[in-house]
């Protein structure tokens, strides 16, 4: 879907308002206080996607104070504490809004993002194939419902269940889409990633979707190891307010967590590169991993 990656749910389709005609002046404040969480991320120099600010969450606690019954500052404020890894706080401010404004479930995409990692992936898979009635032609909401059906039920109920998509213009995309349905290989996503010979933010862009989900169909295969590299350079890459990014540094902190709590203490990691991996120095669009 080409909106799945770059904004928020949209309070009404179709509507056209100003703050000042539509609004009462309470929910005026609100929408000045999330303009003010808005202004704090932009602010922000272009890096790696970062956990939200002191500054950004008291912003958008300030928003609901101000009108507790406003969708848009719960969704704006469950975004929030996605980014700053509380999975549980994001879905409770997400079905907030949903519950205050019906209308926002089918698109509501960031809720199914937090059901799976929330470990609610019936629900999670519920709320995806929502979504294509929204946007058909989206492939990271396929390969989100394929995730949780995989994680729910099997690999193959999830490859059998995958979301017809057509065209999604982002490359890597449609590549990763044959990847999850069985139809190609990793290295052909890589492969893809270079097409046209991309260069700047449009081939940082190219490789993160390349990385991210990579990680994710590795990790779908049980292999932990190439999961986790790539969910790492995913992680690493330098984009400017993309949610998905944060997607990435949430999942890749995660598994960052789960291995220090299963290292034993009196067993450092292992230093040495494992022969099977790309060498640290080699370039993200260089990566060439097995079949």
């Amino acid at each position: 879907m080409s909106t799945f990656s770059r904004s928020l749910p949209s309070a009404s389709a179709g509507q056209v308002c100003t703050a000042a005609t539509c609004y009462p002046r309470r929910r005026r404040l609100a929408l000045c206080a999330l303009f003010a969480v808005a202004v704090v991320a932009i602010c922000v120099p272009c890096g790696r996607a970062a956990p939200p600010t002191a500054d950004q969450l008291r912003a958008a606690d300030d928003a609901i104070a101000r009108d507790p019954r406003s969708p848009a500052a719960h969704d704006a404020r469950g975004a929030l504490h996605f980014k700053a890894g509380r999975i549980a706080e994001s879905l409770a401010d997400f079905n907030r809004a949903i519950a205050l404004d019906p209308a926002r479930e089918p698109g509501h995409w960031m809720r199914g993002i937090s059901f799976y990692y929330a470990g609610e992936y019936e629900k999670g898979a519920k709320q995806f194939a929502g979504y294509q009635t929204v946007d058909s032609n989206d492939v990271e909401n396929a390969v989100w419902r394929f995730l949780c059906v995989a994680r729910s039920s099997s690999l193959d109920k999830a490859r059998q269940d995958l979301l017809p998509i057509k065209h999604d213009s982002r490359v890597p995309l449609m590549t990763v889409y044959a990847l999850f349905a069985g139809k190609a290989q990793p290295a052909d996503v890589l492969a893809a990633v270079k097409q046209g010979n991309p260069a700047g933010p449009q081939l940082t862009l190219r490789q993160f979707y390349a990385d991210l989900y990579l990680g994710l169909y590795y990790e779908s295969q049980g292999n932990a190891k190439l999961a986790k590299q790539y969910i790492q350079a995913a992680r690493d890459a330098r984009l400017d307010d993309h949610y998905m990014a944060d997607v990435a540094r949430v999942h890749a902190d995660r598994l960052d967590s789960s291995q220090q709590k299963s290292t034993p203490a009196h067993q450092p990691p292992s230093d040495q590169a494992d022969k099977s991996s790309p060498p640290a120095s080699q370039s993200p669009a260089d990566r060439r991993p097995p079949s």
